[in-house]
């Protein structure tokens, strides 16, 4: 169906757009002044730089970009850390979220321990937790450590951004199945969770870059419940495809800009 690929399509952009908006929200709050379409340029070029083979590239690839435009080599480390932190902590907020609402789920008689893990969460969000979360990823990966200077009403509000992210992701995620697979509207949720674990494992996968092929693997396992398994990879190749395509895209519209 042409039409829910061309929607899937526009939530591909739509995406993207809400990472550079994220980021620059980001840099903006941890006082870090620079102009949007700097941002842009940054934020969407370190994606492509970011496909080549080492986890290291994305934080290479925006200290090459950012220190060009006068910014440190530690604000880079920091403001690219804690967005990948918001980025996990806002996705497993929203797959706990689908588990509790979830009457039919397997662990719902652990409704009381999953409420108790959502309050720590809140807690993990306080700036001086994150700043030591990050400083201990970032002590074992041997990189330079972090000082967070951001309030905790901030930390929220960033928190609260990147949930509407991951809806725009599943949505994106959601059509793209549409186009070539009948899905039931309540199954959204439970579709848009499988995006976010796929891609919380993908960053976890030190074997290929940006996840390739580790998340498309998660995806395809998962997806395969509500769809047959032949399908179910074309999707997860579907929606690799996309999000590179719109990327490379945007890489050149920018370029000349």
């Amino acid at each position: 169906n042409y039409s829910y690929l061309l929607i899937a399509v526009i939530f591909t952009f739509g995406v993207y757009a809400f990472t550079v908006i994220g980021y620059a929200f980001i840099l903006n709050r941890l006082k870090i002044k620079l102009p949007f379409i700097k941002i842009t340029k940054a934020r969407i070029f370190s994606d492509i730089i970011n496909y080549l083979p080492g986890k290291i590239w994305l934080f290479l690839g925006r200290i090459y970009l950012l220190r060009k435009e006068g910014i440190t080599k530690s604000e880079v480390l920091l403001s690219t850390a804690f967005e990948m932190f918001i980025l996990m902590l806002s996705g497993v907020i929203i797959v706990l979220i689908g588990i509790i609402i979830d009457k039919e789920s397997f662990i719902v008689g652990y409704f009381s321990y999953l409420i108790a893990l959502m309050v720590l969460l809140f807690i993990l969000m306080h700036p001086k937790i994150v700043e030591a979360i990050i400083n201990l990823i970032l002590r074992i990966t041997k990189k330079e450590e972090i000082h967070l200077r951001i309030s905790y009403v901030d930390t929220l509000l960033i928190i609260g951004f990147y949930l509407l992210y991951w809806i725009i992701s599943g949505l994106m995620v959601y059509f793209m199945i549409l186009s070539v697979h009948p899905l039931s509207g309540a199954s959204f949720y439970n579709i848009m969770s499988v995006y976010i674990f796929s891609w919380v494992v993908g960053v976890f996968s030190f074997i290929t870059p940006v996840g390739l092929g580790v998340r498309e693997g998660v995806m395809s396992y998962i997806f395969s419940s509500y769809m047959p398994l032949s399908i179910a990879i074309i999707v997860s190749v579907l929606i690799r495809i996309a999000i590179v395509t719109v990327n490379v895209i945007l890489s050149l519209v920018f370029a000349r800009a």
